[in-house]
This record gives structure tokens, C-alpha cells and sequence, in this order.
């Protein structure tokens, strides 16, 4: 940070530092004269969280002046939320399963085993012809069935994505349930085809909510059968 606060170009950024002094924060710039910029070494200035939000805020603007003290707060704001951005566990797995789905369109089976666990546990329900998954997953011949969801979610603090889509020209609706382990893996498959699915989480004190259910756009014309998974 302290290379970047040295690498502006010259301009007058006078009325940012005089706002701060104003404002009782002077001492984030003692040793600078407010005129030029960047300060010279010799005149004492070290970048420190008051005058790198004049660096973040003089980028942004240029030579502009700020017209009150209230801009300046909403910039450093700006700058610190951007910063403290993180990816969560939850958006690394939908992610993980994203990239699957990628992977088997477009049939790179490298990628498809570098994604998915030796061991993959997998589990269906639904009429046994459409297996589909199974058969893209072992490379035996099938259908050209292509997974295209139309939705996908994790499920906070559960390892859980499910996924959604229905097939190409209709007539069946799918539901995957993918398990990703802490080390960025997917361990488990529970499929489902033709059903519709409720998912709950168990709670400390024996209730339950539910966390996610099926959104078939025909389900008040077509009914299915409904299954229950809990976390």
C-alpha cells in the first residue's frame, strides 16, 4: 500500500487534506503541505488508514473537489467493503458444482474426474431410464441427455449445493443434491428425477426449517411425487 500511495501523478488534492483537518483528522497527513502530490520523503509523510482513503479517493476523482467531509467517509466506506471482500465456502462450492456442469457439457472428462471424488457416493430415485448422470459420470454409452440447470444454490453452513434444471424438450424435471468436502471435492451425489424435493435442516432443539424446495414453473399443472432430505 505504501508503493501505491507514492505512485499518483501530480495534481492538487488540497481541498481533500484541508476537509480532514477540518474534521478533527488532521493527523492522518501531518508532514504534508496538502499541495502537491505525492508528498516528497523528506517531508515526514507516511501513509497510514486516514491519508490511503485521499489516495483511494483522488484516484477515483482525479482533481475534483470534495464538496464535504460526509464524501470522504462514503468513499473510505466504499474502499474498505471492496477490500474486505472474501469467497466464501458457500461460493467456492456453487463454483465447484458450476465448473461440473461445464465440464460434462462440454465433455472434458479431465476436468470431470479432478472435480469429483474417487469414491463418489451416488444415490437416485426416479425411473431407472433416466440415469443419465450415471452414464456420463462411467462413460458408458447413453442418451445425448445434456444437464443445463436453471438454478443452482448452496446451502449456507452445510456443504450442500442443489442444483435443478428439466430436460431439453420437457417431459422430466431434475434435482441434484452434491456434497462438497472441506477440501474442495465433491463426495456425494443424490439425484432425482421426476420428483420434487424438500430439503430441511435439523435444529438444536429437535424443529426443523425448510431450507430449500422445488421450483418447477408447471407444478400446480403437473404434480410428482415429494421426497424430504434432511441436514
Amino acid at each position: 500500500m505504501a508503493g501505491t500511495a507514492g505512485s499518483g501523478s501530480q495534481g492538487e488534492v488540497d481541498d481533500v487534506a484541508r476537509t480532514e483537518e477540518s474534521d478533527g483528522r488532521g493527523e492522518g497527513y501531518d508532514g504534508w503541505d496538502g499541495q502537491v502530490w505525492p508528498p516528497s520523503e523528506s517531508s515526514g509523510w507516511r501513509p497510514n488508514e486516514h491519508n490511503l482513503v485521499v489516495v483511494y479517493v483522488y484516484r477515483e476523482l482525479g482533481q475534483e473537489e470534495l464538496a464535504n467531509p460526509d464524501q470522504l467517509e462514503g468513499f473510505a466506506s466504499e474502499f474498505e467493503f471492496d477490500t474486505d471482500q472474501r469467497e466464501t465456502a458457500e461460493q467456492r462450492d456453487k463454483f465447484l458444482v458450476l465448473r461440473l456442469y461445464e465440464a460434462l457439457g462440454a465433455g472434458d472428462r479431465a476436468a470431470v474426474h479432478s472435480l469429483l471424488a474417487p469414491d463418489l457416493e451416488w444415490w437416485f430415485h426416479g425411473p431407472p431410464k433416466h440415469q443419465h448422470m450415471m452414464h456420463l459420470l462411467t462413460g458408458t454409452p447413453s442418451s445425448s441427455f445434456a444437464f443445463v440447470p436453471h438454478s443452482v444454490d448452496a446451502l449456507p453452513g452445510s456443504g450442500t449445493v442443489i442444483a435443478e434444471g428439466a430436460g431439453e424438450h420437457g417431459g422430466c424435471y431434475w434435482v441434484h443434491a452434491w456434497t462438497v468436502g472441506p477440501d474442495g471435492v465433491i463426495t456425494q451425489l443424490r439425484e432425482y428425477f421426476n420428483t420434487d424435493l424438500t430439503v430441511t435442516r435439523l435444529l438444536a432443539n429437535s424443529g426443523k426449517c425448510c431450507v430449500w424446495q422445488s421450483r418447477r414453473p408447471d407444478q400446480a399443472q403437473n404434480s410428482l411425487p415429494c421426497l424430504l432430505l434432511a441436514l
